[in-house]
């Protein structure tokens, strides 16, 4: 898509042209604005929609090393490691030990098994009916052929 504004620099480096065209510049302005959506709406249960997505995927596999729920998720290590932080100051999760301690997957939190614990479960399942609240009006405010355009596009990132 062409630039409306009169270019005076080369395309490459026309800031206009590069706002206007930047898939990573939409791509973070919408998850702003749906990140904002869903923070809302989950704040009465202290949670942010990083976090409830932990919990979601954490409850869907019990067991699941901290390694593999950042690369499914798409998260960088320093994030995911502040936000299981959180979750396990709250009750809401568990690290288990594993066996063998004195292998560095033993000593490496990345390579242990997560869980919820009970208090997490509760605190999950109390904060679902907040999701949905949340994904209604995302849904509304994307419209149903955006909505499902971005559900196609994300699968392929997250292997569905």
């Amino acid at each position: 898509m062409p630039s409306s504004r009169k270019a005076t620099r080369s395309d490459d480096s026309d800031p206009h042209a590069i706002a206007e065209q930047c898939l990573a510049l939409r791509a973070r302005v919408l998850n702003r604005a749906l990140s904002a959506i869903y923070d809302r709406a989950l704040a009465e249960h202290d949670l942010k929609v990083s976090q409830f997505n932990l919990l979601v995927a954490i409850s869907g596999h019990p067991g699941i090393l901290a390694s593999r729920l950042g690369t499914a998720l798409c998260i960088d290590e320093s994030t995911l490691s502040r936000n299981l932080e959180r979750l396990r100051a709250r009750g809401w999760i568990a690290v288990e030990s594993s066996a063998d301690t004195k292998s560095a997957a033993g000593r490496d939190s990345r390579a242990r098994p997560l869980r919820l614990t009970a208090a997490g479960k509760a605190g999950f399942e109390r904060a679902c009916a907040a999701w949905r609240s949340a994904q209604t009006q995302a849904l509304e405010e994307l419209g149903d052929s955006d909505a499902q355009a971005l559900l196609r596009i994300a699968g392929h990132y997250m292997g569905a």
